[in-house]
């Protein structure tokens, strides 16, 4: 049971951090003028951070 749920806590950490790292990249490649993309963007990178 020690292994599964070491297992489980792996996955979750390595695709969160897929996940925030996606979301900043997208973040980070947007103009300025697109403010409503660069916010939601925004809080998906605070949102996997937090879940970390």
């Amino acid at each position: 049971m020690a292994d599964l749920l070491e297992s489980a806590s792996f996955e979750h950490q390595f695709w969160l951090q897929v996940l925030g790292d996606h979301s900043r990249f997208i973040r980070d490649s947007l103009y300025p003028s697109e403010e409503k993309d660069v916010r939601i963007a925004s809080q998906f990178v605070e949102h996997f951070d937090h879940l970390l």
